[in-house]
């Protein structure tokens, strides 16, 4: 029999009372834990005995255990195989290596294709840069270090629940595309990648503080996110429990402290480059946090650190062990034994395999509708869809393909000991399978919508022009015909006054023809008098313009504040001001308004309704009459009623600037070239009556509804199963 190495590290430790011990391969990082008994047999192996004498060696031990020479045999196999003893052959320990080194390969590389959502790069060696790091922040690990950050983390959390009102209406907490657009997916992922990398840093700064060690760094990509991770497996080495359970619970610390220290740079920062990138490290390093990384039910720190408290190894792996142990026994009728605990304790690690079986699907599918809903506005959907299909071949095609495989090799599985079992579980999946095909679930057709009024006429702009003066006020009273605005366009002036000079030219030169008698100039001096003539009035038309008029008596509301779109191509670039916010703030005195600008609305009564703008793949399941239920930014704890009362049949045109996507709504829009500002795709107005809100008794002082408020709508839409639903999205992704 081989020797074992002695170059192996071993440490002692207890779990729930009883000892075991870690041996530590310093070549290849891997670590495996033993028995007391085991490991006595695995100190029995000296090279001098054969597998005889060494379970002859075994027995006589205090305490044995009733093993035979064959157990024995294949003990030390195993033992060979993960490289734990020593060959008298240095080729055939080469090759040895070469193999394992080939077999954890494999499943690598097979896992980059099922987890593409996850995964991991090895890099390089970080202890030395650890080394150097470690005196810098050694007084974290100090108790009033510690002490300081809990305050730190304290204090946000009372800032967020003190002002909690205040925080739920910012606009990055009322509407995904509010945040994650093209604009701001950059910063979202570099604030991903650094959270992460202090993240790791602080797992392996951890280790360090506690004596262990950290020699595998490397490249992390979470949903196509760059950053670091770190292997701390030395930590199993730590004989202390709660040591182990510092060190995994230092990523989760960094980043509670760092989404903490954002919270407040957001807080105190106006919109921009600055506000964006502490939105995403708040949001990163407390929400996914809690989700994902402290969550026992995911493989991440939490997991590791429950496993840790309960002196459970291999928690998952035993966890599952004993679900397929009850699922056999329960569907099939199998009576082997148990693989690990029984009765009450075998019962939970089931519910907990189950639990974290369904909350990986959970936190899968949020995955892959994040990245969906994401890329809905650029037409980019397939890629979502791919992600959805290969995160569906992980969770459910592969299980199936390797249950075949048992099935092949072991014949005997299919042959369930009571024949009712199959049955019965033949007939939930098949229950199952007719609640997705045949159970009818409420439609309902989600859209953006605006409140306008019912009775308005909006005034554009007519003709390009610099703004000289302002006339009227947000909400001031006017009749037909009063001055709003004026413009003025010097260029048209200049053409107006051109065309009077020709004109009065030709007319002293008509006056010379008519005097000389020359009826043949004087004719054609007439036509260029007539052209001239047609000319001017044309210009006199433009000049009259610049001046805006209401078109009717009411009350003026301005037009939302909206995001100008340029168009591409041109090569001119204006020297003038262009206005911002809306075309009648004092400080747009000077801007520019271009040809048929919106400039406010005169609204001749206070009645509102509600125009919703749906794609042309969802106006097909809506019919008048349907009821609606709408929720509108300013009031995100009430729901407006209403039905539909009108559905056009035509294209928009003039989509509302404040529900484009890039003004922080859903609506995709051409952001260059000569359809800037329009809707990348086709889609429908509908308006819909406003019956009232829910509670109309519970909030008597409510702020009345007014033109612009920007919120989201529900329509009852008939019904439809999960199957339909599912295929029809599946469908849509392939066209798009």
């Amino acid at each position: 029999m081989p020797a074992r190495r002695a170059d192996l590290i071993v440490q002692e430790q207890r779990f729930q009372g009883r000892a075991a011990l870690f041996v530590k391969d310093p070549l290849t990082l891997r670590y495996f834990r033993f028995a007391v008994q085991e490991y006595r047999l695995f100190e029995l192996l000296d090279g001098r005995r054969n597998a005889d004498e060494l379970h002859a060696a075994f027995i006589e031990e205090p305490l044995p255990q009733q093993v035979t020479v064959e157990e024995v045999t294949l003990l030390v196999k195993r033992w060979q195989q993960v490289g734990l003893l020593e060959d008298a052959d240095p080729a055939t320990t080469s090759r040895t290596f070469a193999i394992r080194h080939a077999q954890k390969q494999r499943p690598q590389w097979f896992g980059w294709l099922s987890r593409v959502l996850y995964l991991k790069l090895h890099a390089f060696d970080p202890d030395a840069l650890l080394n150097r790091l470690y005196p810098w922040v050694r007084w974290l690990f100090h108790p009033m270090g510690v002490a300081l950050a809990l305050a730190v983390m304290l204090s946000a959390a009372l800032l967020v629940i003190g002002r909690f009102d205040q925080f739920s209406s910012r606009p990055e907490l009322q509407n995904f595309h509010a945040f994650f657009n093209l604009q701001n997916i950059f910063w979202l992922w570099l604030t991903i990648g650094v959270v992460k990398v202090l993240h790791e840093f602080g797992h392996a700064l951890t280790c360090k503080h506690f004596g262990g060690e950290c020699h595998a760094m490397g490249l992390l990509f979470m949903c196509f996110s760059p950053c670091l991770y770190c292997d701390v497996s030395d930590s199993w080495m730590l004989p202390n429990k709660w040591h182990r359970i510092a060190i995994a619970a230092a990523g989760v610390y960094v980043e509670l402290l760092t989404a903490s220290l954002a919270t407040f740079v957001w807080w105190s920062t106006p919109p921009g480059v600055l506000h964006s990138i502490a939105f995403s490290a708040m949001v990163f390093g407390s929400v996914q946090t809690f989700l994902i990384n402290a969550n026992p039910l995911m493989k991440f720190d939490g997991y590791y650190m429950m496993s840790d408290f309960l002196e459970v190894p291999n928690l998952r792996q035993k966890s599952y062990l004993s679900l397929k142990h009850y699922a056999t026994k329960w569907c099939w009728g199998t009576d082997q034994p148990a693989p690990g605990p029984t009765g009450l304790r075998g019962l939970l690690f089931t519910v907990y395999a189950i639990a974290a079986t369904f909350y990986g699907w959970m936190v899968t599918v949020f995955m892959v509708w994040f990245l969906t809903t994401f890329l809905e506005p650029y037409k980019l959907t397939i890629f979502g869809w791919g992600l959805a299909a290969l995160a569906a071949t992980n969770m459910f095609v592969l299980p199936l393909l390797m249950g075949l495989v048992t099935v092949r090799r072991n014949p005997a599985v299919l042959r369930p000991k009571q024949w009712w079992r199959p049955l019965l579980a033949a007939a939930f999946v098949a229950g199952a399978v007719y609640a997705l095909c045949v159970i009818p679930l409420p439609r309902r057709v989600y859209a953006v919508l605006t409140i306008e009024p019912i009775h308005s006429q909006q005034v554009t702009v007519a003709v390009t022009g610099q703004i000289r003066k302002i006339h009227v006020v947000a909400g001031q009273a006017v009749q037909a015909g009063d001055l709003l605005i004026e413009l003025d366009n010097p260029e048209l002036r200049l053409v107006h006054d051109r065309l009077t000079q020709e004109r009065g030219s030709f007319q002293v030169q008509l006056n010379a023809a008519q005097a000389s008698l020359d009826p043949a100039r004087s004719q054609q001096l007439q036509a260029l008098l007539t052209e001239i003539d047609s000319q001017l009035a044309l210009q006199q038309r433009r000049l009259d313009d610049l001046v805006v008029r209401s078109p009717c008596s009411g009350a003026v509301i301005p037009e939302p504040e909206q995001q100008q779109l340029a168009p591409s191509g041109t090569t001119r670039v204006s020297v003038l001001p262009r206005w911002t916010r809306s075309p009648l703030s004092p400080q747009n005195i000077g801007a520019v308004l271009e040809a048929g600008t919106p400039v406010c609305r005169v609204v001749e009564s206070a009645a509102c309704e509600a125009v919703a703008i749906l794609p042309q793949n969802q106006i097909e399941f809506v019919r008048v009459a349907q009821p609606t239920a709408i929720k509108l930014d300013a009031f995100p704890g009430e729901t407006l009623l209403g039905k539909v009362r009108e559905l056009s049949v035509q294209d928009v045109t003039d989509p509302p600037a404040q529900l484009l996507n890039v003004s922080g709504s859903e609506l995709p829009a051409v952001t260059f070239g000569p359809g800037a500002g329009q809707l990348a795709t086709p889609h429908y107005r509908v308006r819909i009556e406003l019956t009232g809100f829910s509670h109309q008794g519970d909030t008597p002082h409510r702020t009345p509804l007014r033109p612009g408020l920007r919120g989201r709508v529900w329509i009852r839409s008939g019904s439809q199963t999960l199957a339909q639903m599912w295929w029809r999205s599946f469908c849509e992704a392939i066209q798009s």
